[in-house]
């Protein structure tokens, strides 16, 4: 027994047999034809549109015209086919009404040939269905197909791009309101310009990471496993990986950021400048930093660490301390914790859009510089170019107008070895342009020439004539790199190109231009690194035919310096000659620097602050920037004492129980400033030392500092005075011999008026009776001037309290003498 159908399925069986003879029985009323195909457009427009079901629905039998028979068949059939989940039944009237009104929407009424009778009043809607639409309404627009939406998908977001949200809001206004005006195509270009420019000068935070490029060499177990006793933190870090062996990240305090204001930007526009600015007792670190490194002590480094332990000037200076010493791990290592310290300072302002900048002539931005670009050079020598491309990126993008430290002089060789053609050559095309002289440099001029040519392996399209004129115009501008780079990379040159005066290898002598001398600094840094780029027997061939070529056709200048551009480098201005000056400073290359002015090489300088620009804003020299700073040595000594002073109380009980010698004590060790010095530990230490003397040391020790305090120096010599030296002239007993016999009788003893030396003065009477008197007042002086009851009691006191037996015999004799 075949299973019984649902009614929704009888009722589509029945429309596919309507389909295929072509007509279905209708009413036998030949003036309900019309509206009987009206009805059957209004079914196949219900599950064509909206795809609801009808269960309900009468059976409907349509009238089509055969040649479109075949056509809603397989349509119908693909609906029901492919039907998605019936959705929630509507009530019978609703339906039928929407599907009328649809239907007549949709289809015209035929035009009859003969006059029509009049069709007969429409049978009453229900209330809740809704009323048929006017005839008279504006027909769909037609659909387009998936081609012809996605083209204009991409129309609009083409146009869209390059603008800002002002333009957009602005247009559409004017949209709605064609008053208004629409922004200016030339604003919309510059916002495109800036946009690009500063996606230019964005930098990957993935590319950041040396592991992730030492993966890519030796695999992540090797990687991992080299890695696997540093360990890591939780703390987050775009620019470093905070290891577990670092300070806690809690500590880095004392730098915070600011936007500099109108006046101070100085009308660059288009780009955010920033500053770090320094807590007063970050100053005071400071301070004390640089009195330490002017008093050349590395031990004093590790002091001020102490104190605070993210200080990054500090942390710079042990990074050259142990790269010196040849112990780079150890030299990175503080170079990171230096970025780590200022990335602190950027949380939530700064970021690494390409559009942020830092001021270099204020002093409390300088130390990041310096640590990007050490960084920058410490990864060229580990061989991760991609990611030293990406660190000299963000040294470049901090100030890429003027450049402080020469990044674009490692920019050029970098950008070749990490495979960034076409940011080298999106650079110089943004740059060609402006009337800025930022890439007029020999380095990028070859570099350019050599993208271009490696460009034509990965572009068919490129144009091969390009490559070649970019190198013919390198070698006119800049002919002192062509000599430098054959001898580097073992390039054959032609004998008449050797011979010619602009290919004339320079000889520094004491006649030499400074300006020509920069040249040839400039010529050897690109050689020093760019020279295995060269290797290749194809460039060095493509190099030695262009010059060659150059050189028959007399299309080169006389010398070096005659080239338009030595014109153009003598014309830039004096921060540039230093910003490369600076560069050199930095990298230490032993072979470059006597190319450096006697008045750089022979001034003098700090590690922390290579070459500070000659009109900063800010410097450590200067009194007025460390003016409120606090001395955090002197707080902490404050808070260390407090807290140790009740813990110095409880070892001086334990060592002296009685109160009233303790206190003793205390007031003697206190009342003598040279028992101080030689117990810096204070009066527990002097109490723990008393305490493992012999009495006769102690005595000896205690008397001797006592008469110390009085005027000597505990050995009968006076202070000031040198041990088993003549005495003085007040010490000097001069005697007078009367002329005569009653002065050779009466010879008369006189003592001198200072009256220290104890001589007696002789009389005419009473001789006897004032010689004892004076004898006995001599002693009952020297008596008093003798005891010292503070220090013999204490003395007393102490050494009964160490040494009870026999203690007291002791001190009585020692007392009596």
């Amino acid at each position: 027994m075949a299973p019984r159908l649902s009614k929704r399925q009888q009722r589509e069986l029945d429309e596919l047999d309507a389909l295929s003879g072509g007509l279905t029985p209708v009413s036998s009323a030949s003036e309900d034809d019309a509206p009987a195909q009206a009805q059957v457009q209004s079914a196949f427009a219900a599950l064509m549109s909206a795809g609801n079901d009808t269960e309900d629905e009468e059976d409907e039998a349509p009238v089509r015209k055969a040649k479109k028979v075949r056509i809603e068949r397989y349509v119908l059939v693909h609906l029901l086919t492919f039907r998605a989940k019936p959705k929630k039944k509507k009530k019978k009237g609703a339906v039928s009404a929407a599907v009328e009104s649809s239907a007549s929407a949709a289809i015209p009424a035929p035009i009859p040939s003969s006059p029509v009778p009049a069709a007969p009043n429409p049978a009453p809607l229900p209330k809740s269905a809704p009323a048929p639409p006017d005839s008279t309404s504006t027909p769909a627009e037609p659909t387009m197909s998936k081609k012809e939406r996605q083209a204009l998908k991409r129309q609009r977001a083409k146009e869209r791009q390059g603008k800002d949200e002002i333009d957009r809001a602005l247009e559409e206004l004017a949209s709605k309101d064609p008053t208004l005006p629409r922004p200016a195509a030339s604003k919309r270009t510059s916002a495109t310009a800036t946009a690009q420019w500063h996606a230019l000068l964005a930098v990957s935070p993935s590319h950041l990471d040396p592991d992730t490029e030492l993966r890519k060499f030796f695999g992540a177990k090797v990687v991992s496993a080299a890695k696997a006793g540093t360990g890591g933190r939780r703390e987050r870090s775009a620019l470093t990986k905070p290891k577990s062996t670092w300070w806690p990240a809690n500590l880095r305090e004392g730098l915070s950021l600011r936007a500099l204001s109108e006046e101070e930007v100085k009308g660059k526009d288009g780009e955010r400048w920033w500053t770090v600015e320094y807590s007063k007792r970050y100053k005071g670190v400071t301070r004390a930093f640089m009195q330490v490194v002017l008093a050349g002590d590395p031990e004093g480094l590790y002091n001020v660490l102490r104190v605070v332990p993210w200080h990054a000037d500090t942390l710079l200076q042990l990074s050259e301390v142990y790269r010196h010493r040849e112990e780079h791990s150890t030299a990175v290592d503080f170079i990171e914790r230096a970025i780590f310290t200022y990335e602190r300072a950027f949380v939530g302002s700064f970021n690494l859009s390409g559009a942020h900048r830092l001021d270099f002539s204020r002093v409390e931005n300088r130390p990041f510089f310096l640590a990007v670009h050490r960084q920058t050079a410490d990864l060229q020598r580990r061989g991760v170019f991609r990611t030293a491309f990406e660190w000299a990126r963000l040294l470049w993008s901090l100030d890429p107008w003027s450049d402080p430290h020469g990044a674009l002089l490692h920019l050029d060789f970098l950008s070749i070895k990490a495979g960034m053609h076409d940011w080298l050559l999106s650079v110089s095309r943004a740059l060609a342009s402006s009337d800025t002289p930022t890439l007029d440099l020999p380095g990028w001029a070859y570099a350019r020439a050599l993208a271009l040519r490696f460009q034509l392996k990965n572009d068919a399209d490129a144009d091969a004539d390009e490559a070649d004129q970019a190198l013919r115009e390198a070698i006119r501008e800049w002919p002192a790199v062509v000599p430098l780079l054959a001898d580097k990379a073992d390039i054959n040159l032609d004998p008449a190109v050797r011979a010619h005066g602009a290919f004339k290898i320079f000889v520094k002598d004491i006649w030499s231009n400074e300006t020509e001398t920069l040249l040839h600094l400039l010529a050897n840094l690109y050689v020093a690194r760019s020279a295995p780029l060269w290797k290749d027997p194809a460039l060095g061939t493509w190099l030695a035919r262009t010059a060659s070529s150059l050189v028959h056709t007399r299309s080169l200048p006389s010398s070096p310096t005659s080239s338009p551009a030595f014109a153009r480098l003598s014309a830039r201005p004096r921060p540039f000659a230093r910003a490369v000056y600076r560069h050199v400073v930095v990298l230490q290359p032993v072979r470059l620097l006597s190319f450096l002015p006697a008045r750089i090489s022979s001034a003098g300088g700090l590690a922390c602050d290579p070459l500070p620009p000659e009109h900063a804003t800010s410097a450590y020299d200067d009194p007025a920037f460390f003016r409120g700073a606090e001395d955090p040595f002197a707080l902490r000594l404050g808070r260390r004492r407090n807290a140790n002073a009740a813990q110095e109380r409880r070892l001086l009980e334990r060592l002296v129980p009685d109160a009233g010698l303790r206190g003793e004590l205390e007031g003697f060790f206190g009342a003598h400033p040279a028992l101080a010095r030689q117990f810096p530990g204070g009066v527990v230490q002097f109490a723990q030392a008393a305490a493992g003397m012999e009495p006769e040391v102690l005595q000896e020790m205690m008397v001797g500092m006592a008469m110390q305090e009085e005027g000597g120096d505990g050995r009968g010599v006076e202070r000031g005075r040198m041990p088993g030296g003549m005495p003085g002239e007040d010490g000097l007993v001069f005697l007078e011999f009367g002329e005569g016999e009653e002065g050779g009788d009466e010879g008369e003893w006189e003592e001198d008026e200072a009256g220290e030396a104890g001589g007696l003065e002789r009389g005419e009477g009473d001789e006897d009776v004032g010689a004892g008197a004076e004898e006995d007042e001599g002693q009952d002086e020297e008596e008093e001037e003798y005891v010292a009851p503070a220090p013999v009691r204490v003395l007393r006191n102490l050494i009964r309290h160490f040494w009870p037996i026999g203690g007291t015999a002791e001190a009585s004799s020692s007392e009596d003498e």
